[in-house]
C-alpha cells in the first residue's frame, strides 16, 4: 500500500518572501507536482497568519473550496502553546477542513550561549515548557473532540525523541500525538533513524526532510538539502514510518536554504561529528545540495539576481525532493510481520 504525499508551504518560502506565491498558488503548484495534500504554515508574522494570509472566514472558505475541488487533504502548522492562539488556530483549521494542527512547545529563539545551555539542561526551561504544554493540551481536548482535529506536537530542534514521547504519554489522549520531523533531532545530536523509529508509533503527522552538516564561520551548522541529497538515511526513515506508525500520509518539507546551529555542545548528545548523518560536507558546497544563501529569509543584502538564482534552485530542490519521495513510496517493501 502506498501513502498519500503532501507538501509543506515552507518548501516554497523564498517565493512567498519574493511576493511570487500565495496560498492559492501553492495549492495549485502542489497539485501540479502530483501530490495529494498541503500542510499550510501559519507560523511567520502571526498578525498576518503567515503563508495562509489571514483567518477571515471568507478566505478560509475560498482555500477550502480550492483544496476540495482538487481532492486534496489539508493540515495546518502553527507554533507555541499560547492557548488563545491555539484556539483560533483550531477554529481556522476546522474551517479549512484540516484534521491535524501542528505546534511545538520550545520557546528559546532569542537565547544564546550560557542562557541557551541553562534552558536545555535537565530541569531547565525546556522541561518547564514541556510540562506547561501538557496542561494546555489537556484544556484543548474538548475542542479537538468537537472539531475532529488532532494536535501534533513537533520535535522542534530542541527536544529529544525521549522528551516528545514523555509529553504525548503524559497527555494520554487520542487527540494528541507527534509530528515526526525527520531532521530536527540533529541539532541535539540525535540519530535521525533511531529517533524516527522511536517516535513513529505516536506519529499523526510528519515533516519529511533531509539535512547535512557543514562548517562555516568556524562553526558546525545543520543545513537543509533536497530530500535524498543530504546525510540522513531517508529511505530508512520512510520505512520506519511505514512499519511502525499508523500514518496514511507523509508531508514533504524542503528546507533548502535553511541553516540552524546545534543547540547543545558536542558530547552532550548521542552522536559526534563525522558519524553517520553527522558527517561533514566538504567545501566548497555543491549548490545542488547546499544553498549558497543560507537563511535567505533573514537577509536584506541579496541582489535581485541572487534572489532569482535562489528561486530557481529552490524550485529544483522541490521537484527533486518530490520525485525522490515518490520513488520511496513506490518501492517494494516486505509485508507487515515479515523480515
Amino acid at each position: 500500500m502506498t501513502l498519500r504525499l503532501g507538501l509543506e508551504t515552507f518548501s516554497y518560502l523564498p517565493l512567498y518572501a519574493a511576493g511570487k506565491m500565495d496560498v492559492f498558488g501553492f495549492i495549485e503548484r502542489t497539485h501540479e507536482l502530483g501530490l495529494d495534500g498541503v500542510q499550510i504554515n501559519i507560523c511567520t508574522e502571526r498578525e498576518h497568519w503567515g503563508m495562509l494570509g489571514g483567518v477571515e472566514t471568507d478566505r478560509l472558505r475560498d482555500v477550502r473550496r480550492l483544496t476540495e475541488s482538487l481532492g486534496m487533504y489539508v493540515e495546518v502548522d502553527t507554533y507555541g502553546m499560547q492557548e488563545d492562539h491555539l484556539r483560533t488556530a483550531l477554529r481556522a483549521s476546522h474551517l479549512l477542513g484540516a484534521d491535524v494542527l501542528r505546534t511545538y512547545a520550545s520557546t528559546p529563539d532569542v537565547l544564546e550561549g550560557a542562557a541557551l545551555l541553562d534552558y536545555m539542561q535537565p530541569g531547565g526551561g525546556l522541561d518547564r515548557d514541556l510540562e506547561r504544554a501538557v496542561l494546555t493540551l489537556r484544556r484543548l481536548l474538548p475542542i479537538c473532540a468537537d472539531t475532529g482535529i488532532r494536535i501534533a506536537m513537533e520535535n522542534h530542534e530542541y527536544e529529544t525523541s525521549a522528551q516528545m514521547l514523555s509529553l504525548v504519554k503524559a497527555v494520554d489522549s487520542e487527540w494528541v500525538g507527534l509530528l515526526v520531523d525527520t531532521g530536527n533531532m540533529m541539532t541535539v545530536w540525535e540519530d535521525p533513524v533511531a529517533a524516527v523509529t522511536a517516535m513513529a508509533p505516536f506519529a499523526i503527522s510528519t515533516h519529511f526532510k533531509d539535512h547535512a552538516v557543514i562548517e562555516e564561520d568556524d562553526r558546525l551548522w545543520v543545513v537543509g538539502t533536497p530530500v535524498g541529497k543530504g546525510s540522513i538515511d531517508c529511505a530508512a526513515c520512510f520505512e520506519a514510518l511505514v512499519q511502525h506508525s499508523s500514518l496514511d500520509r507523509i508531508n514533504i518539507e524542503v528546507c533548502y536554504g535553511y541553516r540552524s546551529a546545534f543547540r547543545v555542545p558536542e558530547g552532550r548528545g548521542e552522536q559526534s561529528p563525522g558519524q553517520g548523518a553527522f558527517r561533514i560536507q566538504p567545501r566548497p558546497h555543491d549548490k545542488t545540495i547546499v544553498s549558497p544563501y543560507p537563511n535567505y529569509a533573514r537577509s536584506s543584502m541579496m541582489t535581485a539576481s541572487a534572489w532569482e538564482e535562489l528561486l530557481a534552485w529552490q524550485e529544483q530542490a522541490v521537484v527533486e525532493s518530490v520525485e525522490y519521495v515518490k520513488a520511496l513510496n513506490l518501492a517494494p517493501r516486505p509485508k507487515s510481520g515479515t523480515s
